[in-house]
């Protein structure tokens, strides 16, 4: 008998994810914009987005809503653009 494949996902990390999605997939953010604020890991601080492993780590972390800031860039995409060695 196949059982299928149980994952146990800790309830943060889920409350958390449905946040992130929520905020991304709102008609007011487009490709381009850039998180610059997030809640922190607890308490009502809020942390510079100041790298993906800080923003994740908070996310992550953070037990209850996630507070995400962000910055419009209007479809600006150059912040994703591979820049040669030396430049």
């Amino acid at each position: 008998m196949h059982r299928g494949l149980a994952l146990r996902i800790p309830k943060k990390f889920i409350l958390a994810f449905k946040a992130l999605l929520v905020s991304l997939l709102c008609c007011r953010t487009q490709p381009g914009d850039k998180i610059v604020n997030v809640s922190a890991s607890f308490g009502s601080d809020v942390w510079d987005a100041i790298n993906y492993g800080q923003t994740m780590y908070a996310i992550r972390t953070r037990a209850g809503s996630v507070y995400l800031k962000f910055k419009k860039n209007y479809g600006d995409m150059s912040a994703f653009e591979v820049c040669p060695i030396g430049y």
